[in-house]
């Protein structure tokens, strides 16, 4: 888990960290459908792996978690369906299960179609992988 320390005091209303407009992620708001920023950040991702790594976003992309790594062991979207039922919070569970099935529609809608465009590094396409 990541976490900052200060090391003088803070008053309300300083800035402690400063995010240029173009590099701000726009997750939507509370209780819309996570997927639409998702995709946007996925398409921003392929576009960074796919570069020389000179994007105006590469160094924000090289601090993303690594997938399923350390990092997402606090995140319920990767809890197992065991570990899920295991959670004592109704709502936890809900708003998760309600999270994974809005990803898996919006994959089959959006993601999914455009696979068979996708050209890995190397040069294959993905329906030859």
């Amino acid at each position: 888990i990541r976490g900052l320390v200060a090391l003088r005091d803070i008053k309300k209303g300083d800035a402690i960290l400063d995010i240029p407009y173009e590099l701000a992620l726009d997750l939507g708001v509370e209780n819309s459908d996570p997927t639409l920023p998702a995709v946007t950040l996925l398409q921003k991702y392929c576009t960074y792996l796919n570069s020389d790594g000179s994007t105006i976003d590469g160094p924000y992309m090289e601090l993303l978690p690594e997938y399923k790594g350390r990092d997402s062991l606090t995140s319920t979207d990767f809890f197992s369906a065991e570990a899920l039922e295991k959670l004592q919070h109704p709502l936890i569970v809900e708003e998760t299960l309600n999270r994974r099935e809005k990803t898996k529609q919006r994959y089959e809608s959006d993601v999914m179609p455009n696979i068979q465009n996708f050209q890995w590094k190397d040069g294959s396409n993905s329906a030859a992988a």
